[in-house]
C-alpha cells in the first residue's frame, strides 16, 4: 500500500486515537502531529523508490505478557 492511500483511507480521529493509545505521552504534540497529517493529507504524492517497512515484533523484555508493537522502517 502507497503512503498517500494509507492517508486517505483513515481519518485523524481514528490516528490520534491510536497515536494516544500507544504512546500517551504524545498528548502534548497531538496538534502537531495533526498538522503534519493534514499537511500530507493535501500533498500530490510522486513516485519515488523509498519504502517504508511495517513489522510487528514481539517484545521479550517481560516474557509473561507476550506483548507486541510495530516496528516502522523507512
Amino acid at each position: 500500500m502507497k503512503l498517500h492511500s494509507l492517508i486517505k483511507t483513515n481519518n485523524w480521529l481514528s490516528v490520534e486515537l491510536t497515536l494516544l493509545k500507544l504512546y500517551p505521552d504524545q498528548n502534548i504534540s497531538v496538534e502537531a502531529y495533526k498538522k503534519v497529517f493534514e499537511k500530507l493529507e493535501s500533498l500530490t504524492p510522486e513516485e519515488n523508490q523509498m519504502q517504508i517497512v511495517l513489522s510487528e515484533e514481539y517484545d521479550f523484555a517481560d516474557e509473561e505478557k507476550e506483548e507486541t508493537y510495530i516496528d516502522v522502517l523507512g
